[in-house]
């Protein structure tokens, strides 16, 4: 409470404790067409209305139920809307956010398929010793497929950096589900789900590269295993 001046009065522990621990939620109206109208205590220790809708705000109303009092009242004369364009943007980015996601398992499916491929050819070169100039063909196929199973591999493994921390993983240095509500109710669903996009499809271009450059590396070991049996024969014949 405030005296004449504007200066707050005493007030009972109990109940400065309850009437503080009221005063400091925020507050929220609805105006006609659906935007919040948000009452919140500022740091000068007085009161504001902000509408979300038109932008109209107050920010030195020095008692809340005044502030909730005019608050309302402009929640039931505002007709102001939302942007219809920014649910369409959540959607269209949970969407794109859950096409990249679905990516990653295809990619790790490649990766595993072509170390257990690599392995396979690397393990039947150098079980069959070749006689010299052969013997060269195998020790630099045998090299690229070395370097094809370090890539397979890596795609594998986490993506250090920013892009590792695509996943929910960043929530968990949090200390309490309070914590984390806090943080997610000051939070644009289409921002957040753009975020994670953006973040899950770096992942996915890190993992990609790496599954290629294996890719690339496997192809040439075949080749250089093709040109050996080629070269074989034309020494038999």
């Amino acid at each position: 409470m405030r005296n004449g001046s504007g200066e707050r009065l005493p007030r009972a522990d109990g109940l400065d404790a309850a009437l503080s621990k009221q005063e400091d939620a925020s507050c929220w109206y609805l105006t006609l067409g659906g935007c919040p109208v948000t009452v919140s205590p500022n740091d000068q220790g007085d009161f504001e209305y902000r509408c979300q809708g038109c932008g109209a705000q107050q920010n030195d109303v020095h008692e809340r139920v005044l502030a909730l009092s005019q608050a309302d009242d402009h929640a039931s004369k505002c007709r102001a809307t939302r942007d219809p364009r920014a649910e369409d943007a959540a959607y269209l980015a949970r969407e794109i956010s859950a096409e990249v996601r679905a990516e990653l398992p295809s990619i790790d499916a490649r990766a595993a398929a072509g170390i257990a491929l690599s392995a396979a050819v690397l393990i039947g070169v150098v079980g069959q010793p070749q006689p010299m100039p052969i013997l060269v063909f195998m020790v630099v196929a045998a090299a690229l497929l070395t370097i094809a199973l370090l890539l397979f591999f890596t795609v594998l493994l986490p993506v250090p950096g920013e892009a590792g921390r695509a996943s929910i993983r960043r929530w968990a240095t949090l200390e309490s589900g309070q914590a984390l509500v806090d943080q997610l109710t000051g939070k644009n669903r289409a921002i957040y789900h753009a975020t994670a996009a953006v973040e899950l499809s770096s992942v996915v271009r890190t993992k990609h590269i790496r599954l290629m450059l294996g890719l690339y590396a496997g192809g040439l070991a075949v080749l250089t295993l093709a040109a050996g049996a080629t070269y074989s024969l034309f020494l038999v014949f």
